[in-house]
């Protein structure tokens, strides 16, 4: 699968509101991706783990995925750094194409 560019984050919510973090990225082509895997790490060069697999849309040109506090606790104030990667389906399994370059995102008390 091609490498996945155009990763952007907007973090949203403070206090008691719900948090969301928005990320987006360009879509790849349909011919070579089935998914995607987003990655998040407490760090830019800690350990990173996918927090969640997003099917590929056909024919948009944007990818989005919203991790927010209303369904993973996780997503507490602080700063966190993602990555997206995409993957294809085969018969014989899985293949991962790179990760994007890691992004950081401020999440507020």
């Amino acid at each position: 699968p091609a490498y996945v560019t155009g990763l952007t984050l907007l973090s949203q919510g403070s206090g008691s509101d719900t948090r969301i973090i928005n990320i987006t990225w360009n879509s790849n082509s349909a011919a070579n991706t089935d998914g995607y895997f987003v990655n998040r790490s407490m760090g830019y060069n800690n350990a990173y783990a996918i927090i969640d697999t997003v099917w590929h849309v056909d024919q948009v040109p944007v990818q989005s995925y919203i991790h927010s506090s209303a369904n993973d606790p996780s997503v507490a104030p602080g700063e966190y750094w993602y990555k997206v990667s995409a993957f294809k389906d085969y018969p014989a399994g899985r293949l991962e194409g790179r990760r994007s370059e890691p992004k950081p995102v401020i999440v507020r008390p």
